[in-house]
């Protein structure tokens, strides 16, 4: 534990210029104390598993990892890539057992092909996926978007083309899975009227401020990352849709709906948008205001004293979510955007003495089932969630 708080300290420059609240901030230590769960196997860095939160039992939860994993990209990345093959993996598999979704009592598949699982599961990861059953998250709008756009920042982040070829079926995958969510042909994709992304107690219908710029954005990054693996006919057809849709990136100002319930709470997340601030190294001055915030309240001694319990979130009273939650990493993303990984600046390079080991059997599924449909799954009596199986 010692050694790896050093490790965590190390990455954080000794700058007299950085204000307290982030030369100080202690909230990538819920990683360790978390005791994650790690299997030896073939690849030569093993599986690491790291729960959404001390009351939400489920493994590398996908929409939440999206901020959280800036930490791992800076202090372990090849556990990053790790979690990243484990999650292209998955969009390629179809688990057909049966669940029932609490919200409204419907049932249906526990995995579908095409879309990211919302986590790695609970009593069996890796093998049973979506242990979350809230909602359907095959139909959610944020995971696919956040799975390319994760894919491309670790590809660049940390140069290793084996990576890029590894997972770009199932990018290619989930970008078309989420065609069907574009209901009017215009090429943006609409929410469906129920909590369908991240934020499950929101319900959104059309086109989203949230949803919508990550579906610009995954764009971008899907028609990068195919120019830089030489499919430059993809990334043409990605990048005429984006030139179609710069109408939608417009601001439109609204009011703040107080009868949802997120409406009002402190997302420990809100250190990730402050990056916009730090572009190249810039220090603006509002950059780390909202991230003094999140430090006031939590560590400080007029705070509420969370210290390295850090909540999901929390109301002006004190009132909070999910202790030891994983956004209060996201403070790396402003880390990483102060000091850039050095291979930001170069070409991918091809890492063959480095790259996790990959069998020939597991890299020849990967290239042929981007429209395959896996064997079916078998269902396990003890799961946590309601499910039957129809295999």
């Amino acid at each position: 534990m010692a050694d790896a708080d050093g490790m965590l300290n190390s990455r954080v420059p000794e700058d007299t210029d950085l204000p307290l609240c982030h030369s100080t901030n202690k909230s990538a230590v819920p990683l360790i104390g978390l005791s994650p769960h790690i299997i030896d196997d073939r690849e030569n860095v093993g599986k690491f598993l790291y729960l959404e939160g001390i009351e939400y039992f489920m493994w590398c939860t996908y929409d939440v990892h999206f901020y959280a994993s800036f930490a791992l990209l800076e202090l372990f990345p090849k556990i990053e890539l790790s979690i990243q093959r484990d999650f292209a993996t998955g969009v390629l598999l179809e688990d057909r057992c049966r669940v029932r979704f609490l919200a409204d009592g419907t049932w249906g598949i526990r995995k579908v092909i095409g879309s990211v699982s919302h986590d790695l599961g609970a009593h069996d990861p890796w093998h049973e996926l979506n242990a979350y059953n809230i909602h359907d998250t095959s139909r959610w709008k944020d995971l696919n978007p956040k799975f390319v756009l994760q894919v491309y920042r670790d590809f660049v982040a940390t140069g290793d083309m084996s990576f890029g070829k590894d997972v770009w079926p199932a990018v290619c995958t989930a970008m078309e899975y989420m065609e069907q969510f574009d209901h009017d042909g215009d090429g943006m994709i609409e929410n469906d009227g129920f909590p369908d992304q991240t934020y499950d107690a929101w319900t959104v219908r059309g086109v989203s401020a949230y949803c919508g710029c990550l579906w610009l954005a995954a764009l971008q990054a899907a028609a990068a990352l195919a120019r830089s693996l030489g499919h430059h006919d993809y990334a043409e057809r990605c990048m005429v849709k984006f030139a179609k849709l710069n109408l939608y990136l417009k601001p439109s100002y609204g009011m703040v709906h107080t009868s949802i319930m997120t409406a009002e709470q402190v997302t420990t997340a809100s250190p990730s948008m402050q990056i916009n601030w730090l572009d190249n190294g810039i220090r603006h001055p509002q950059a780390f205001t909202t991230a003094e915030g999140i430090f006031i309240a939590g560590w400080s001694e007029e705070g509420y004293g969370y210290w390295f319990q850090t909540p999901e979130a929390w109301t002006i009273d004190g009132h909070y979510r999910s202790l030891t939650y994983m956004r209060p990493l996201a403070i790396w993303a402003m880390q990483c955007a102060l000091s850039p990984p050095r291979a930001v600046l170069e070409a991918p390079r091809v890492n063959t003495m480095d790259r996790s080991y990959i069998s020939p059997g597991t890299l020849q599924f990967l290239q042929d089932s981007v429209r395959k449909i896996t064997p079916r799954n078998s269902c396990f009596g003890n799961t946590s969630s309601s499910s039957s199986c129809d295999c």
